[in-house]
C-alpha cells in the first residue's frame, strides 16, 4: 500500500505547485489503489464505448485492458465486418459489446448510384474518415458520450470532430480529472459528482428535460434512462434507509447489468430488485402472468425507466405533446402507456391472447391483485359471464359496485347475484340458490376460480354445483 501511495501521490502531486487546473491520469493510475473494482469495471459495457484497434489484423488492444490480440469480455464475438471492409480501414469499434453487434468507425469510401467510387476533382476516390462504416454517417455526434476527456475545441481526431484523453468512458469521465487533487487522499470526492454522471449521457435526443419517442418505429432515444428516470415516481424519492433515491440505489455501476446473471445473487450490475421496496407487490400478479418479472411489463420498450403505467387506454402515438416529446402531467412525470407495457405480448403477433387497449386498461386496475389467504387454493376456472355498470364505483377507482353478475352452472344453470370488486377480486352473491363467492376474475377469457360458500359449507370451486 506504501508502493502505491508513493507512486500515485507522485503523479497527483508533480505539478500542484502551479496551481493548474486538474488534468487526467488515467485510468490505469486509479488501477494501482482499486484493482478489484478496476477489474470488476473492465468487464462492464462503458469501458468498450470506443476501443482502438491500431488498423491491425486481427485487432490490437490498446493495452493489457483489452488483450492483443483484442477480446471482448464474457466470450462475446468482436462484430463482423461490412462487406469491403478490411481491419486496415478501422480505427475504433464502437461499442455495445454486450450483443456482438458493434461498429466500425473508420474509413468511409462512398459510391455512385452504379456502385463506383465517388472521385474527388483530382480524379482520386473519395475517403471520408471518421464514420459509422456500418451505417454510414459521421461518427462526430456520438463521440462525446464515448470517450474520456473529450474536447470539442481539441482539433480532429482520426477523421472525428474533437479529441480525447481516452477512448472509452473510464473512470475518470465519471469521477472527473483525479490529477492535480491531492486534498482525495485526505478528503474522499463527492460521489454525487460520479452518480450524477449518468444524466449527462442517458438521454436519447438533444437534452435531458425532454423524453423523446418515435410513434413510426415505437421506441424511445439512445440510452434515454435518465430523461425517463426524471419523469418517474423514483426521482428524488428517498429510500426506507435514508439514501437518496439515484441510479447506485439500484445498480453497482462497476458491474455489468447486461450479464447480471453471471455474478452471485445481488453482487451484479442490479443490486436492488423491484420487490425490495415494494413488497406489496411481490407475488401478487393475477393468473398466467406469475411467471413474468417486473421489468417484463414496467421497463418494456427498450428498458424504460418510466417505470409507471398508464391504467387509461391511450396510445403511445396519442401520448405526444405539441412540440412530439412523451407527455408528462403537471408534476412533470410521465406513464408508460398500455400498447407498450402490455399488447407487445398480448396482441396477434404476440406470446399471449390478444387484446384491444380498452380491454387492457379494462385488465389493468387489478393486475395487482392481492392474493387469497394462506390456504386458498385456485383451481379449474369456471365459465363466467361478467355484467356491471363502470360508472358505478365506489371509494377509489379499484373498487367497483357490480350491479349484476351472472356466473354458469356445468348443468346451464345461470345464478344471478350482486356483489364488489377491489382490485380484481370479486366478491358476489346470491340468495337463490344461496352461494357466496370470493375470487379471481380474468374478462378476457370469460373465466373466474376461487371459492363458494354455499348452504352446504364452504368448497373450492372445482367445476361442479356447490
Amino acid at each position: 500500500m506504501k508502493y502505491c501511495f508513493s507512486i500515485v501521490a507522485a503523479l497527483l502531486f508533480s505539478c500542484t505547485a502551479f496551481a493548474q487546473e486538474p488534468f487526467y491520469l488515467g485510468d490505469a493510475v486509479c488501477s494501482f489503489c482499486h484493482p478489484d473494482t478496476h477489474a470488476d469495471y473492465m468487464q462492464t459495457g462503458h469501458p468498450w464505448k470506443l476501443v482502438a484497434t491500431n488498423r491491425a489484423d486481427p485487432p490490437a488492444g490498446e493495452n493489457a485492458d483489452f488483450g492483443d490480440p483484442l477480446t471482448y469480455p464474457w466470450g462475446v464475438p468482436l462484430p463482423d465486418r461490412p462487406d469491403g471492409v478490411v481491419w486496415g480501414d478501422v480505427d475504433y469499434i464502437q461499442g455495445n459489446f454486450s450483443s456482438g453487434h458493434g461498429y466500425l468507425i473508420g474509413d468511409h469510401y462512398p459510391v455512385d448510384e452504379n456502385g463506383d467510387p465517388v472521385l474527388d476533382g483530382d480524379g482520386n476516390p473519395v475517403v471520408n474518415e471518421g464514420y459509422n462504416i456500418n451505417r454510414g454517417f459521421s461518427y462526430s455526434r456520438c463521440v462525446k458520450c464515448h470517450v474520456t476527456g473529450y474536447d470539442p475545441e481539441g482539433g480532429e481526431t482520426n477523421g472525428i470532430t474533437g479529441t480525447w484523453d481516452q477512448p472509452g468512458i473510464r473512470c475518470e469521465e465519471c469521477h472527473g480529472p483525479q490529477g492535480g487533487l491531492p486534498s482525495h487522499f485526505v478528503q474522499a470526492p463527492d460521489l454525487d459528482v460520479a452518480r450524477n454522471a449518468c444524466v449527462r449521457c442517458h438521454y436519447g435526443g438533444d437534452d435531458v428535460e425532454n423524453i423523446d419517442f418515435n410513434p413510426a418505429t415505437m421506441h424511445f432515444g439512445h440510452h434515454p434512462q435518465a430523461e425517463q428516470w426524471l419523469a418517474s415516481p423514483h426521482y428524488d424519492m428517498v429510500t426506507d434507509d435514508g439514501e437518496r433515491h439515484q441510479c447506485a440505489v439500484c445498480h453497482n455501476q462497476h458491474r455489468s447489468t447486461f450479464f447480471n446473471d453471471q455474478y452471485p445473487e445481488g453482487e451484479g450490475g442490479i443490486k436492488r430488485q423491484c420487490v425490495d421496496c415494494h413488497q406489496d407487490k411481490e407475488g401478487s400478479i393475477t393468473g398466467g402472468m406469475a411467471d413474468l418479472e417486473c421489468k417484463d411489463c414496467h421497463m418494456a420498450a427498450g428498458h424504460t425507466h418510466i417505470f409507471r403505467i398508464t391504467h387509461e387506454p391511450i396510445a403511445a402515438a396519442d401520448n405526444l405533446d405539441e412540440n412530439g416529446f412523451w407527455n408528462k402531467d403537471e408534476n412533470g412525470q410521465s406513464f408508460l402507456t398500455l400498447d407498450l407495457a402490455c399488447l407487445g405480448c398480448h396482441s396477434e403477433e404476440g406470446e399471449s391472447f390478444p387484446l384491444t387497449l380498452e380491454e387492457a386498461a379494462e385488465d389493468a386496475h387489478g393486475i395487482h391483485a392481492p392474493p387469497l389467504p394462506p390456504g386458498d387454493t385456485w383451481v379449474l376456472d369456471i365459465p363466467f359471464r361478467y355484467m356491471y355498470d363502470q360508472a358505478i364505483v365506489t371509494f377509489t377507482p379499484y373498487v367497483s359496485i357490480l350491479k349484476r353478475v351472472e356466473t354458469m352452472y356445468p348443468d346451464g344453470t345461470i345464478v344471478q347475484g350482486m356483489g364488489f370488486e377491489v382490485n380484481g377480486i370479486v366478491y358476489w352473491w346470491n340468495l337463490n340458490p344461496y352461494s357466496v363467492f370470493y375470487g379471481r376474475i380474468n374478462r378476457a377469457a370469460g373465466t373466474m376460480s376461487g371459492i363458494v360458500i354455499s348452504r352446504q359449507g364452504v368448497a373450492i370451486w372445482n367445476g361442479g354445483q356447490p
